[in-house]
Parts: C-alpha cells; structure tokens; sequence
C-alpha cells in the first residue's frame, strides 16, 4: 500500500468545498493567491494537490518569475515565485515563496464571483466568505464570513477513520492519481527553475 501525505483533500470540509464549488453556488473562480514557505516539493506541492483536487487539470504558465530563487529550507528544494494555470477557470493562481528564516507560512486564498475561500494558520484553519449586503454601505456588496460552514476536522483524524472503517479503496482512488500528477507538476516546474 502506497500512500503520499497529501492529506488535505481527505479533510471533510475541502471536499464540502470541492461539492459545492461543482455545484456552481460559488460562481467562477477571479483569482487565487497561495503563500508559502519551506520549498515547492515540501510545502508548495500541498497547495498544488489542493487545487488540483479542486479544479481538475492544472498547468504551468510561463514563469516570468525566474529570479525569484530562494533557498529558504533545503538546497535541494527552493522556494519559487511562479504562476499555475486552472484550465476549467482559465485563471491564474500566483504562487508567493516566502522566507522560512523569518517564519513558517502556508496560506491558499481563492476568490470566486459569489464567495472567497481562505485557508490560513499553516493551513489547519479555513474560512469561507459569501457575497452579502454591506452592514455599512447600504449600497455595496462585500463578503461575509460563513461561522457554521467550516466544521472542526483534522485530515489525518479522517484519514484514521477511513482506515478503521476499512475504506482503503476511498484512499486510494483519491490520493494515487492526484500524488502522482501533482509530482510530476512539481518536477516538471523545478526543472523550468
């Protein structure tokens, strides 16, 4: 048995959030902005698994960004500035490498036409945001936090669960052929570095 540590997409709300996202409730992606530290293979990747669990097929965009090196956590895994490409959205997603030496940071902020998804505190936290009226310009929209949409969960308590109730085929439909892709989108982006 094969299994990589691409958790998030087993905790219940990313799925909650991949469901409703299919479901068109929360429109069209605008743009996504992911904040990272600790490399692309050791911490960029798990943002890239997550938009791919979400989205579908990703891509590489042209990387204007190549100067953007910075060896923050392993010689052999640098931090990067770069760009992805949602194909379904055809959306840019900026990927911002931070340096670890200051702090640890890993933050995915996506923002749709009817709400924003904000996953925050090393990514153990997520808030989802609707479009609501203004409290205070009567006249306006702005996004609302949702309190009761996100419940407690832990990926790896999940995961747990599933083993115990012997759902390893769930596993394993759904880490494999993500892994795998976002690996290859990994090195594939590394390489062009």
């Amino acid at each position: 048995e094969i299994f990589v540590n691409y958790q998030r997409r087993l905790d219940k709300n990313w799925i909650k959030i991949k469901s409703i996202y299919e479901s068109n409730k929360l429109g069209k992606l605008q743009a996504g902005n992911i904040y990272y530290t600790k490399g692309v293979r050791n911490n960029a990747s798990h943002a890239i698994n997550i938009l791919q669990f979400l989205f579908g097929q990703i891509d590489i965009k042209n990387n204007q960004y190549k100067n953007h090196f910075l060896i923050d956590y392993s010689k052999s895994d640098p931090t990067l500035k770069f760009d992805l490409k949602v194909i379904k959205e055809n959306k840019i997603i900026s990927f911002n490498g931070l340096n670890e030496k200051f702090f640890s940071f890993f933050e995915i902020d996506l923002i749709f036409e009817n709400a924003r998804i904000n996953c925050y505190d090393s990514g153990t936290k997520i808030i989802m945001s609707k479009v609501g009226q203004d409290n205070t310009y009567k006249s306006q929209k702005s996004l609302i936090n949702l309190t009761n949409f996100i419940e407690e969960s832990s990926p790896l308590i999940d995961l747990w669960n599933l083993l115990i109730n012997k759902k390893i085929d769930q596993i394993e439909k759904i880490d494999l052929e993500y892994s795998i892709k976002t690996t290859q989108l990994v090195e594939d982006l590394l390489n062009i570095c």
